[in-house]
């Protein structure tokens, strides 16, 4: 049986992807290997699946259609960039949520509830609502600079509407991972909510 890498995410209008593509232009430090994320594929995960057998997508699909069952359209802002594990020695670069931090940690709380009822397991970390901007392929001494850089760093990015949760699909290729909207689920006031 086929497999699809699949997650759950909110991704993010064409104005926010054109803002990250800047602040990756800005911090970017020559010589420091880092695969950004490509501005299209900027979006919040909500949930990891990993590869789900197709038999096994329905059931995703009505768990994430019943976690988003009663939850409202949203206003978000996405403010402050930062790194994991830290700036002396980021690995992951990251734009954090300011306004809508409690709708999107209650739809992934709702979402990652729904999907252990069918059989997913559940994430051992908490959850932490935030976006991908890079993984950091480098270990040299300059990345000390890009932790500089990011934190010299003020993005501040006000109204962004948020009114659909989809669940992705991801197929890696050498050129990185390219998504596709497998299901789509409209929030409660939402663009096309009934």
């Amino acid at each position: 049986m086929e497999s699809v890498r699949t997650f759950v995410a909110i991704r993010l209008p064409g104005d926010v992807q054109r803002a990250v593509a800047d602040l990756q232009d800005r911090i970017h430090v020559p010589g420091v290997r880092v695969k950004w994320v490509e501005p299209e594929n900027f979006h919040l995960t909500l949930k990891f699946l990993g590869d789900v057998p197709e038999d096994r997508l329905d059931r995703v699909f009505g768990a994430v259609e019943k976690g988003c069952e009663g939850q409202e359209a949203f206003a978000m802002s996405l403010e402050g960039v930062g790194a994991f594990p830290n700036l002396r020695r980021p690995r992951v670069v990251w734009i954090g949520l300011n306004r809508g931090r409690e709708e999107v940690a209650r739809l992934a709380a709702s979402v990652e509830a729904l999907l252990a009822d069918v059989g997913f397991e559940r994430e051992e970390r908490p959850f932490r609502a935030h976006a991908t901007v890079g993984r950091v392929k480098d270990v040299s001494p300059a990345v000390r600079q890009l932790g500089d850089r990011i934190a010299a760093e003020r993005l501040a990015l006000e109204g962004i509407r948020i009114d659909r949760v989809e669940v992705m699909k991801s197929q890696l290729t050498r050129r990185g991972p390219l998504y596709s909207v497998q299901r789509e689920v409209v929030l409660a006031g939402g663009e096309g909510s009934g």
